[in-house]
C-alpha cells in the first residue's frame, strides 16, 4: 500500500458572477494533501489549504482542511467526507461546514505529456450566522504537464453553481476559478508492509500442488490477494516425484484464476528444482 503527498504552489483568479458588486480577485493559494489506499479498493484522501487574496489587503483569508472517503474502480474514484472551512475578515471568523460527495476522473485523457483530470463535485453547507442549507455543484478539470524531474505544471478550471438560497448563498452561476501554478511531491511514496500470520495458515500452496486443493481454496485476501505457502512446500518436490506431469502442477492450478488477475507475482525458493 502506497500513499502519495503533494505540495501546490500558484495563483488564482477568482471571477465573480456579473450580478455581483465585487471584481476579480487575484490570490495565492498553498496546499498540501495526501491520498492512498486503506484496504483494498477503499481511499482515504486529506488536504488544507490556506488562502492568501488582494480582497483581505494580501493576507491570509481563508483556511479549508477536508477529509474524503473513496471507493476507486480503474480510473474513477467515488467519494464523500466533510469539510471545515474558516473565513477571516474584520478581525473575526466565520466557520462553515461542509459534506461533500465527489467523483473523480483521473487521466480522462491525455495529449502526449499532457494530462486532462476531471472532477464534479457536490456540497450541502451549512455557514455560522445564516440559516437553511446551501447546495451547490462544482465542475472542475485540470491541465498537467510535467516540467522538470518531479515538477509539474497545473491549470485548471472550476465552476461553482449554487442550487438555490441557504447559508447566505445566492441561488445561479456564483463563480469561477482559474488556477496557474506548479506541483512538487513532498515526498516520494510512503509504503507499508502487511503479512500473514504464519500460524493462521492452515492450507497452502502445498496443498495445491500434493493434494490438487484448488487454488481458490488457499487464497487470502488482504491489499493484494495471497496464496499462502508454508515450511510445508519444502517437502513438495520428493512428494510430487511420482506424479506425472508434475512439472505442469502450477500451470494447472493457475488455469482457474488466470481471467481474475491481471498480473500474478511468483515468490520462489532461490535454488533450481521443480518448482522453479
Amino acid at each position: 500500500m502506497s500513499w502519495k503527498c503533494h505540495l501546490a504552489i500558484g495563483a488564482f483568479l477568482v471571477a465573480g458572477s456579473p450580478s455581483l458588486a465585487h471584481a476579480d480577485d487575484a490570490q495565492l493559494w498553498i496546499g498540501a494533501s495526501a491520498r492512498g489506499p486503506v484496504a483494498g479498493h477503499v481511499e482515504l484522501g486529506v488536504e488544507t489549504v490556506e488562502r492568501f487574496g488582494e480582497g483581505a489587503g494580501g493576507g491570509l483569508y481563508e483556511s479549508e482542511d477536508s477529509a474524503v472517503l473513496g471507493y476507486r474502480i480503474d480510473h474513477v474514484l467515488i467519494a464523500a467526507g466533510y469539510v471545515r472551512d474558516i473565513t477571516y475578515r474584520g478581525g473575526g471568523a466565520t466557520i462553515e461546514q461542509r459534506a461533500r460527495q465527489e467523483i473523480t476522473f483521473d487521466r480522462l485523457a491525455s495529449i502526449g505529456p499532457l494530462v486532462i483530470d476531471a472532477r464534479l463535485r457536490a456540497e450541502e453547507r451549512w455557514r455560522d450566522g445564516s440559516s437553511g442549507t446551501g447546495v451547490r455543484i462544482r465542475p472542475f478539470v485540470r491541465l498537467t504537464l510535467p516540467v522538470a524531474g518531479k515538477v509539474k505544471l497545473l491549470a485548471s478550471h472550476e465552476s461553482f453553481v449554487n442550487l438555490g438560497g441557504g447559508a447566505g448563498q445566492r441561488g445561479g452561476y456564483d463563480r469561477a476559478r482559474d488556477f496557474l501554478g506548479i506541483g512538487v511531491p513532498l515526498t516520494k511514496r510512503v509504503g507499508e508492509a502487511y503479512g500473514i500470520d504464519p500460524d493462521t495458515v492452515e492450507t497452502s500452496m502445498y496443498d495445491v500442488l500434493v493434494h490438487h486443493m484448488p487454488i481458490k481454496d488457499v487464497i487470502r485476501s488482504r491489499e493484494i490477494d495471497v496464496a499462502c505457502a508454508s515450511i510445508d512446500l519444502a517437502g513438495a518436490e520428493i512428494a510430487m516425484s511420482a506424479q506425472i506431469g508434475r512439472e505442469r502442477s502450477l500451470q494447472k492450478a493457475f488455469k482457474a484464476i488466470e481471467d481474475d488477475y491481471d498480473f500474478v507475482c511468483i515468490d520462489t525458493p532461490p535454488s533450481l528444482g521443480l518448482l522453479t
